[in-house]
């Protein structure tokens, strides 16, 4: 093949990946933003004890190893939270990571409670499988990391 031939072919090639790659880029994207939106909406819920918004986000077959190494399934995590009477939540760092219909989610939940004086910092692993076209939590697990002003959480 002549070297312009062959060039040409090269440059039809780029011109064509370049799109592709876009596409899959901001597709990611999306998804990530997605994981991203459910992960805001299920601490708002937990913390609302807004049971039909969880319903939605827990898959049936959802467990979770809590940050004092209890498992819990979707009906022990409906039948009510964990969170102190008085406090906040406030997620940071979060990374999301897409792997075709699996995304994990990796963050930090910040839970304060000014009433009794302490901060504890969650660190956190969920993870997302796409079923029938939506995202939902399949697992979840947590570990409390607990300084000295926070020994009240224990």
């Amino acid at each position: 093949m002549p070297a312009a031939m062959r060039t040409f072919v090269l440059a039809l090639l780029c011109a064509t990946a370049l799109p592709i790659a876009a596409a899959r880029a901001a597709g990611a994207t999306h998804e990530r933003d997605e994981i991203e939106r459910l992960e805001h909406l299920w601490l708002s819920a937990a913390q609302a004890h807004d049971r039909a918004t969880l319903e939605r986000i827990l898959a049936d077959d959802f467990v979770d190893v809590s940050a004092n190494g209890t498992f819990r399934s979707k009906a022990d995590a409906l039948a009510g939270g964990n969170t102190p009477p008085g406090s906040t939540q406030t997620l940071r760092e979060l990374r999301v990571r897409i792997y075709g219909d699996c995304a994990i989610a990796n963050g930090i939940n910040v839970v304060h409670s000014d009433i009794q004086g302490w901060t504890v910092e969650v660190p956190f692993t969920d993870v997302f499988v796409r079923r029938a076209g939506r995202w939902r939590a399949v697992s979840a697990q947590e570990t409390a990391r607990h300084d000295a002003a926070s020994t009240a959480m224990r």
